[in-house]
């Protein structure tokens, strides 16, 4: 997608803070990073909605994101903004500083350690040994920021001893993440950065068939609590006590089932549902339980999931 020159700074630095989101909230794949985040800067260039437009990138490998694609410029600036957020643990500003930094290197003619050394030098940082320069990137010939940072060299005089492997790439900790970047002017009104991910994989059963689960919990409470006194008296027949521990049984498993359902609501956990289901079946048991284990149970079979991370 074409930019105009006289946005282009805000448009890298719009495009590298949605990417950095897409990789901490959607995916850890980097050309759906890069298709999450053209298709949120599209959306805020049009006014829409950035968030749905990066997840909906996520999801479907078509529309904007995926039919657009950003300058080889704009996604090796993303790259680097990344890189210095994960590897010199940068906030803020300076992680822009040391992207433009590593940009400037590599337009100057640098390799990919070249850039890594401006950048590190633009942050304030001494720079390390030099590192083997990364392979070209898809487009345009620009580098991305070399994955593995070299290990300072031993100090004399013990002899040199071979160097140690490398360490794997930083994993996302949601703890540890720096607060989001200051706000900018982009275009018109102040950008505040992307919103918080909702939670993954919460299960949102339907009021009204929360409400008729607790109904149906302390009804066969109730049921079984009943047939249980029944059977403490030493006058009942044989038949009375095998009728009141049949249905005491029935009204324990109602109970068990829908108390174990309703935990799950509340908590919004993925089993919520197939718990609910459940416990509708027991309530079916009976003959009046059946008016309220079939709306349970429909209740639970239109709950809705949220949207969940694709990685």
């Amino acid at each position: 997608m074409a930019s105009n020159p006289g946005d282009a700074g805000d448009r890298r630095r719009t495009y590298a803070e949605w990417y950095v989101w897409a990789a901490r909230n959607l995916t850890s794949t980097v050309e759906i990073r890069h298709a999450c985040a053209e298709a949120a800067t599209e959306a805020l260039a049009t006014g829409g909605d950035p968030a749905a437009a990066a997840r909906s990138a996520a999801q479907n490998r078509s529309g904007p994101g995926w039919t657009t694609r950003a300058e080889p410029v704009i996604r090796s600036y993303a790259e680097w903004y990344d890189w210095a957020r994960t590897t010199l643990n940068l906030t803020g500003e300076p992680l822009h500083t040391a992207a433009a930094a590593a940009i400037a290197a590599m337009e100057a003619g640098g390799d990919g350690t070249a850039a890594s050394e401006a950048a590190r030098r633009a942050a304030g940082e001494a720079p390390g040994p030099s590192a083997a320069p990364p392979a070209p990137a898809e487009t345009g010939g620009w580098a991305p920021p070399p994955g593995v940072v070299s290990q300072p060299a031993p100090p004399p005089p013990p002899p040199p001893t071979a160097p140690p492997p490398p360490p794997a790439p930083p994993s996302y900790q949601p703890a540890g993440f720096p607060p989001a970047p200051a706000p900018y002017q982009y275009g018109g009104p102040a950008y505040t950065g992307p919103p918080p991910a909702a939670p993954a994989g919460s299960v949102q059963v339907p009021v009204w068939a929360s409400v008729l689960l607790g109904v149906g919990c302390g009804i066969s409470l109730l049921l079984a609590v009943v047939y249980a006194l029944v059977l403490t008296d030493r006058t009942n027949t044989a038949d009375v006590v095998l009728g009141s521990i049949l249905f005491g049984g029935i009204g324990l498993v109602m109970f068990v089932c829908s108390l174990v359902a309703l935990i799950g609501i509340i908590r919004r956990a993925a089993w919520a549902r197939v718990m609910a289901i459940i416990a509708g079946a027991a309530f079916c048991l009976s003959c009046v339980g059946i008016l309220l284990g079939v709306p349970v149970i429909i209740g639970a079979a239109t709950a809705r999931r949220s949207l969940e991370r694709v990685y």
